[in-house]
């Protein structure tokens, strides 16, 4: 597919797997919004290399499973995403480039398990959370008071003396970011 495509993923025999990013495509997999059903046993999306690549242009409603052991998951649009769903969402690496003020609204928890970097925008939260399984204290980066997690966020952290520094804000505005 590409930016423009809307994307369903139903359950079938054969789920989908964004593997490693073949020469022809190295930008890996886009598409515009995707839907993981559950209307005959749940939809899977895996990304399970780390040259996996998948990049959403619009939004997404997850009623099913997306595991990502390894690979990367981008959020890049000019417009306000939101990632949703009643389904269960693990991702290894994720990256959100959204220009738009309202940035991308969670409506279910998203786990990543290695590595959540922003470059623009803002993440907010709503009553769901970001879930940081990754005990790095480098495990989030790039954020600023105009990129931050505006919402509820959980760290796993080491038992060690190691500094972490949450991201957060209480509002959309650059004012009302507060990192603890």
């Amino acid at each position: 597919p590409d930016s423009l495509a809307n994307v369903t993923i139903d359950n079938v025999a054969n789920d989908p797997i964004i593997g490693a990013s073949p020469a022809l495509y190295p930008g890996g997999a886009i598409c515009n919004n995707m839907l993981i059903t559950n209307t005959s046993g749940a939809g899977i999306l895996t990304l399970n290399n780390a040259l996996s690549y998948l990049s959403i242009k619009g939004s997404v409603t997850n009623n099913g499973t997306i595991t990502g052991t390894l690979g990367n998951v981008e959020f890049r649009s000019a417009v306000a995403q939101t990632f949703g769903g009643s389904g269960s969402t693990s991702i290894y690496r994720m990256y959100l480039k959204n220009s738009h003020a309202s940035g991308l609204s969670l409506t279910q928890d998203i786990t990543v398990t290695d590595l959540f970097t922003f470059t623009t925008g803002i993440l907010s939260t709503g009553t769901n959370k970001l879930i940081i399984t990754n005990t790095s204290n480098a495990a989030i980066t790039g954020y600023t008071t105009a990129k931050f997690i505006n919402g509820n966020f959980r760290q796993h952290i080491a038992s060690n003396a190691l500094t972490y520094v949450l991201p957060l804000g209480y509002s959309m505005a650059s004012t009302d970011y507060h990192p603890a």
